[in-house]
């Protein structure tokens, strides 16, 4: 896959510019939807190799601004500084292909792990700002995303590996060491706003359900009922 269609799949995947796309373009557009236009212009306009601080620079636009569809561009922007590339993501799906639905999970949650900004040390706090930051888009997939990434995060930190098999081994011979509290927190909002209709039967969503009925009001019994079942 050329560096091209890389950052197509990413935008795609991403700024959910057809969900976007009505408010952004419309005829008649306000200045502050001119200027997420721009942002997200601007941000369509990087590669696979632009530096983070680029990314940065195309939320100039949106000092002020706090609508859902500024925060898709920050949530956006938050993915790119924390490090989680368009081929890491395109990797990642494709060596979901060839694995068993319980693998599935590690492998997804693992590509999404955030990096402390111009680092290669994963940070559970670069991803709970990631995670914020798309909450406030009110869009289900990036939630979902964000989500995911802040359970690999934690996972990773915790374990001290970015081997997938590691840190769901070392996480699950020591719970505590994987921040489940914050994995249970996420996972009870992803099953509320995510994980519901057609989603409930996905594979991840049925880790994710699963370990909420398990663990019920208890974040730390969620969040380890969720470390549990992966593989």
């Amino acid at each position: 896959m050329t560096e091209r269609n890389q950052k197509n799949f990413f935008s795609s995947l991403l700024l959910l510019a057809v969900a976007a796309a009505p408010v952004l373009f419309s005829g008649c557009e306000t200045n502050e939807q001119n200027k997420v236009a721009e942002a997200q212009q601007c941000l369509d306009r990087l590669s696979d190799s632009s530096p983070y601080q680029s990314a940065q620079a195309c939320l100039s636009n949106l000092n002020g601004i706090t609508t859902p569809e500024s925060y898709v561009i920050r949530c956006s922007v938050d993915f790119i500084v924390g490090g989680v590339t368009p081929s890491a993501l395109v990797t990642a799906f494709q060596n979901m292909q060839n694995q068993s639905s319980l693998q599935q999970t590690s492998t997804l949650v693992g590509a999404l792990t955030q990096n402390s900004p111009g680092t290669s040390t994963p940070d559970l706090s670069t991803a709970q700002s990631t995670y914020a930051d798309c909450a406030m888009s009110e869009t289900p997939s990036l939630i979902y995303l964000a989500g995911l990434s802040t359970m690999g995060t934690a996972m990773v930190t915790g374990s001290g590996s970015t081997n997938a098999a590691v840190f769901v081994a070392t996480c699950q011979s020591t719970p505590s060491s994987c921040s489940p509290a914050v994995i249970g927190a996420v996972a009870q909002n992803l099953a509320m706003q995510y994980c519901i209709g057609s989603n409930a039967t996905t594979n991840i969503c049925n880790n994710i359900n699963s370990a909420v009925a398990s663990g019920g009001s208890n974040l730390t019994a969620v969040g380890t009922a969720f470390i549990n079942s992966i593989h």
